[in-house]
């Protein structure tokens, strides 16, 4: 795992960063939204964490997950319990 961290850039994780912040409130009434969402957070995001969560509760077809134990990276490699959620978002009965 520390192979695949160090082959990162981190001038292009800033940037992909520093743009996604620039962007601002991504919408102004998320209860418009009527795709299917999934929100996937570590229960240690407590940067975003509730924000996610409270967004979830708005979007219609929304489901909310939150990666008991981990922190903000453990939770993009843990598979459990978000490939199941990613499976029932993509096929519609989530």
């Amino acid at each position: 795992m520390r192979a695949q961290w160090l082959d990162n850039d981190p001038a292009a994780i800033h940037a992909a960063w520093t743009a996604g912040v620039a962007e601002g409130a991504i919408s102004h009434d998320l209860r418009a939204w009527y795709s299917r969402c999934l929100i996937h957070v570590a229960a240690a995001d407590a940067d975003f964490h509730d924000q996610a969560q409270r967004a979830a509760g708005v979007i219609p077809n929304a489901e909310f997950i939150s990666a008991d134990g981990t922190d903000h990276v453990t939770a993009h490699i843990e598979s459990d319990p978000v490939v199941p959620a990613i499976l029932r978002t993509l096929r519609g009965n989530g």
